[in-house]
């Protein structure tokens, strides 16, 4: 079965991989692990990049019969991610991949002409964890048993042509546009359960440069290390 750790921006992240994608992946003959990017301990949140390239490094390097992948936001990165500075000017739709082609083209760089680089799939959600959340508004009623919130979160949604497109600014990201619906949402124990209820297939269907990353990870299965 082939191996893949993500490193993580935090907690949720490697909740949701740990409760969401691990139990679906397992399906296509993958298993998915999750590692927060940092020290032990580190709850998680925008980290600088020579720790996140650290990890990486260390992971590819260790263990080189897995596939190294990554779960960051592009809301707050700093902008010593290579790629993220250019990613401002860039439409909607190049943004992460902007960012996802610079840092893959370091790692490969640092590993050396030996290394495989269908080993490292770099991944950055547009533009926050909650975004995914988005794509099926009745989750979260069902959830907060509350099925008044259907239209205020249909009302966001209709604004977007896909739940990646939610602005990223500080007062109208994903999780800031959450917390003034619901007072009462927790990142940490509302955002799992309610991906859980979503699930992979809709997220996929809904969110589109989500899908592409797990149909990269899914053609590790032909992946000669």
């Amino acid at each position: 079965m082939n191996r893949v750790v993500a490193v993580v921006e935090g907690r949720t992240e490697s909740e949701f991989v740990r409760d969401v994608l691990a139990p679906w992946f397992i399906n296509h003959q993958i298993h998915i692990s999750a590692q927060i990017v940092g020290k032990a301990g580190h709850k998680g949140g925008a980290a600088a990049y020579s720790r996140a390239s650290g990890d990486l490094l260390n992971l590819l390097k260790q263990d080189r019969r897995a596939v190294v992948t990554t779960m960051f936001d592009y809301y707050a990165m700093p902008e010593s991610w290579p790629g993220r500075k250019q990613a401002k000017s860039s439409s909607h739709d190049q943004k992460a991949a902007s960012i996802e082609n610079a840092i893959h083209k370091d790692i490969v760089v640092k590993m050396g002409p030996k290394f495989n680089p269908k080993r490292f799939i770099p991944y950055v959600q547009m533009h926050e964890f909650e975004a995914i959340l988005f794509a099926e508004p009745k989750a979260i009623s069902i959830i907060f048993d509350k099925s008044k919130l259907i239209k205020s979160v249909e009302s966001i949604r209709k604004n977007f042509n896909n739940p990646e497109e939610i602005n990223d600014d500080p007062k109208n990201a994903p999780s800031k546009r959450l917390c003034r619906i619901l007072e009462s949402y927790r990142k940490p124990l509302h955002g799992i359960i309610i991906a859980k209820q979503i699930g992979v297939e809709t997220i996929m269907k809904s969110c589109p440069h989500f899908r592409e990353w797990i149909e990269r990870i899914q053609s590790v299965r032909e992946l000669i290390i």
